[in-house]
């Protein structure tokens, strides 16, 4: 079997990352922390790898772990509570998700997948043109505008182009 991270959901004020997959059993997932934006922007170039092999992350301590299978050769979706593994914070990061195969096919064997992360309230309306970025950053939790918020534009080697703070009008 194998399992991935499909979507997610903000179920009351709690976000949860929804997983499916076929012939799981017990399932882990650990999260890794990026120190620098920079690093998280050079691990945008190469989805997949394995979060411990990634450079600039650091394990946090808490895991989450699901011990329900589901019935065999049926695909099975199951909520991951991100406030279990991230203390609520905000974060870049890279979830290792594993897994314990079921099954004639699956036993004995390990599925893994990893998913990088951008865990915020905030959201970024932005406008390109070829001279200017126009933007807009508003809490995900209320709509309103994220007054004071701090946006920084990065070229794709994660080196700063430009700084603002958002206004009243976010």
């Amino acid at each position: 079997g194998a399992f991935a991270p499909n979507g997610w959901s903000r179920k009351r004020r709690r976000p949860r990352i929804a997983l499916s997959g076929l012939n799981l059993g017990r399932t882990q997932a650990t999260l890794h922390r990026f120190a620098k934006v920079k690093d998280f922007i050079d691990a945008l170039s190469s989805p997949g790898r394995p979060c411990a092999q990634r450079a600039g992350t650091t394990k946090l301590d808490k895991t989450h772990r699901d011990r329900h299978g589901g019935s065999i050769n049926t695909t099975r979706e199951r909520p991951l509570p991100l406030q279990a593994v991230t203390s609520g914070q905000p974060m870049l990061a890279c979830l290792q998700l594993e897994a314990a195969g079921r099954g004639s096919e699956g036993e004995g064997s390990r599925q893994r997948q990893s998913q990088l992360l951008q865990l915020t309230d905030l959201g970024i309306t932005a406008k390109l043109s070829a001279e200017r970025v126009y933007a807009w950053i508003t809490r995900l939790s209320t709509g309103a505008p994220a007054a004071g918020a701090t946006l920084i534009l990065y070229d794709r080697r994660g080196k700063p182009l430009a700084k603002a703070t958002a206004d009243h009008h976010g």
